[in-house]
């Protein structure tokens, strides 16, 4: 997989890490932080700009967290229901993790305080 994911940065550099980051931030099960470290070790070794690293990770971080949201958002619970069977989420996992969210709340750091 290592060398796989070193050939794609090799031969899209920062396109491939941007693609990958954005597609893990959206859910996704991609080695985006992978494909990252090895960006970091070209650019360690001056085949890419650190910087540059560092703005495409961070700016496609954003991206593919907000395309996160937005697909939950509009699409739902019904979403996860209907097509979870394809990713091992039945009936009884969905309700776990709704019963878990239920008991405790959000996250401690949410937007929406009181």
């Amino acid at each position: 997989m290592l060398h796989a994911i070193t050939h794609l940065v090799t031969t899209f550099g920062y396109l491939i890490v941007a693609v990958f980051i954005l597609l893990e931030c959206a859910g996704f099960p991609i080695p985006g932080e992978t494909a990252l470290l090895v960006a970091a070790g070209f650019a360690g070794a001056g085949k890419l700009s650190i910087a540059a690293v560092i703005i495409i990770a961070a700016a496609a971080s954003i991206m593919g967290s907000a395309g996160g949201y937005w697909i939950g958002r509009l699409l739902g619970q019904g979403f996860v229901e209907r097509w979870g069977k394809y990713i091992g989420l039945n009936r009884k996992k969905i309700q776990q993790l709704t019963d878990f969210f239920v008991k405790h709340g959000r996250p401690p750091f949410s937007s929406d305080v009181s």
